[in-house]
C-alpha cells in the first residue's frame, strides 16, 4: 500500500474564473468553423498548343499552383460573429488576462423527427452527435481575436456545449482569470 502525499504548499493561490467579461447569443442556426477550400490554377500562358490537342509542358509546370481560401459561409459567420462581439463589449479594450470560454451551440431540431424524438431533445435527453464536430464551433471564435481578447491563445479553460433547441442559437460567454480574493 502506498502512503498519499500530502498537497504541494504553493507560494501563489491559484488563478479563478472571474465574473462575466462579455457574454452574448446569436439566434438563429448556430455557425461553425468550415474547412478550407482549395482549387488548382492553371494560367492560360501554361498551355501549348498544337494542331492536334492542348497540353502544358515540363517547363510550364511551375506555373501552375493552389489557391487556399476559407469557407464562404464561415467568413459570413464570423463577420456577423465579430460585430455582435463589439457591440457587447461596448467599446471596452480586449482583455490581456487568461480567459475562461464557454460556446452553447443550441442545434435546430430536425423537422423530419417523430413527436416522440422532438420532445426528447427539447428535455436534453437526446444530445446531437453528429456533424459538425465540437471543436468547429469553438473555432469559430477566431472571430472574437482583437475584440475580446488579444488572441485566442489567450483561452486557457474552453468548453463547448452541443444540445438541441427550439430556438437556434450560439451562446459565447467569457470569464478572465483573477486572484480568488480579488472580484
Amino acid at each position: 500500500m502506498t502512503e498519499q502525499l500530502p498537497p504541494p504548499s504553493l507560494q501563489w493561490p491559484a488563478l479563478v474564473a472571474g465574473p462575466i467579461f462579455v457574454e452574448f447569443e446569436l439566434g438563429g442556426k448556430p455557425g461553425h468553423k468550415g474547412r478550407h477550400r482549395s482549387r488548382l490554377i492553371i494560367p492560360k500562358e501554361a498551355w501549348t498548343h498544337t494542331q492536334s490537342t492542348s497540353c502544358i509542358l515540363k517547363h510550364n509546370v511551375s506555373k501552375i499552383f493552389i489557391s487556399q481560401y476559407p469557407d464562404p459561409e464561415t467568413e459570413k459567420y464570423e463577420k456577423v460573429l465579430a460585430e455582435a462581439a463589439g457591440l457587447f463589449m461596448r467599446g471596452r479594450a480586449p482583455t490581456e488576462n487568461p480567459v475562461k470560454l464557454l460556446v452553447h451551440s443550441f442545434r435546430p431540431i430536425p423537422a423530419s423527427w417523430s413527436k416522440r424524438d422532438k420532445e426528447k431533445a427539447e428535455a436534453r435527453a437526446l444530445l446531437p452527435t453528429s456533424r459538425p464536430d465540437w471543436d468547429n464551433y469553438g473555432k469559430i471564435t477566431d472571430a472574437l481575436n482583437g475584440i475580446v481578447w488579444n488572441d485566442d491563445s489567450q483561452v486557457c479553460d474552453g468548453r463547448v456545449i452541443k444540445h438541441y433547441s427550439t430556438e437556434p442559437a450560439l451562446r459565447i460567454e467569457v470569464r478572465e482569470f483573477i486572484e480568488p480574493n480579488r472580484e
